[in-house]
């Protein structure tokens, strides 16, 4: 009887009240930001963990990759939901936010919840579905043998939800992608601000996101149109990546590989924002929805640029200052400073 909506709030038939009994954990946080950027961070570089069959048990995970210049932000996030913890891995250069603490994980399906826009919504519902299944085992039958829980210590698992509720599964976010900041999480994760010198005569610059999707075929799909039957049953990224293509007024490129090798599809989807009408959609939306990463300060210097693109055209003194920021461009920011955090 209970339905969780956006803003934080539970309704029980016609009363409605703040979501409270979870120590006011979620209320605590700005979810009309948060909520989006999250989930479109977690469809960019982050993974959904659900248990099936023998692992059915195991309490559901969430992890999200940063490069470890993003170290501060991954601090942050953890810090600001009080969830999980920031590992440095031994290899590779990025660190991981693992969620993986019971009450932890369901406040972060909980913030998620209704702002997913890609195949990842699938794994948010079967988390919320596992919850769900695990709530109502507990709070139903805490006098009755647990049928598929007889693994669970029953004490600890009853302490486990206290002040929880079922969660309603929320469809897919299909609103305006200007309307939230999903698209900031998401290029956080997955976008990049380029500046590039011509001839000492000109500046372009570019806003470009790239997302990937491969397909693992049966060794029986051995022809390009089988393989292409295989990858249509699959639900693509392409609908996101146009939506943010329509977002600023440009257009889709896509590529397709099929290996009979290895029996996959690669598939790549790009969005690149590179003329002077579009550039200021870009602009206007991350003024709007500010990036919390180290690319915040790649778009301050970007926007800098095509500002002056736009105001003084392509001339030496536009040159000559694309020329000197991009001396310090999309390096490392170790001395970045992270006010806008605060």
């Amino acid at each position: 009887n209970f339905r969780f909506s956006k803003g934080n709030t539970l309704f029980y038939e016609n009363n409605s009240f703040k979501f409270d009994c979870f120590s006011n954990e979620i209320s605590k946080l700005d979810n009309d930001f948060l909520g989006p950027y999250l989930a479109g961070l977690i469809e960019g570089d982050g993974t959904i963990w659900v248990g099936e069959d023998q692992n059915i048990k195991i309490i559901p995970k969430i992890s999200i990759a940063f490069k470890t210049d993003d170290i501060p932000l991954a601090n942050y996030l953890c810090k600001l939901t009080g969830c999980g913890s920031v590992v440095k891995k031994k290899s590779g250069n990025y660190v991981l936010w693992v969620i993986q603490n019971f009450r932890e994980v369901y406040l972060l399906l909980s913030l998620i919840n209704g702002y997913m826009r890609t195949p990842k919504h699938d794994k948010v519902v079967k988390a919320i579905l596992w919850y769900n299944d695990y709530i109502s085992n507990i709070n139903t039958k805490k006098d009755m043998p647990f049928k598929g829980w007889d693994g669970i210590n029953v004490a600890r698992s009853i302490q486990r939800v206290e002040g929880l509720v079922p969660l309603a599964i929320l469809d897919k976010d299909n609103s305006d992608l200007g309307s939230n900041s999903w698209l900031s999480g998401f290029t956080d994760a997955d976008g990049n601000f380029s500046l590039s010198l011509y001839k000492k005569k000109r500046v372009n610059a570019y806003f470009r996101i790239e997302i990937a999707q491969q397909y693992k075929l049966s060794s029986k799909d051995e022809n390009v149109i089988l393989s292409l039957e295989e990858m249509n049953r699959h639900e693509s990224l392409y609908p996101v990546i146009s939506a943010i293509a329509i977002l600023f007024n440009t257009n889709v490129y896509s590529r397709n590989r099929v290996t009979n090798i290895s029996y996959k599809i690669y598939s790549s989807y790009i969005v690149m924002v590179h003329n002077r009408e579009t550039l200021p959609l870009v602009i206007n939306y991350f003024n709007k929805y500010p990036l919390l990463s180290s690319k915040y300060l790649d778009f301050q210097d970007w926007s800098k640029v095509v500002n002056l693109i736009l105001n003084k055209g392509q001339n030496m003194e536009t040159y000559k200052i694309a020329e000197d920021i991009r001396k310090n461009y999309n390096k490392t920011r170790h001395t970045f400073n992270w006010d806008h955090l605060k």
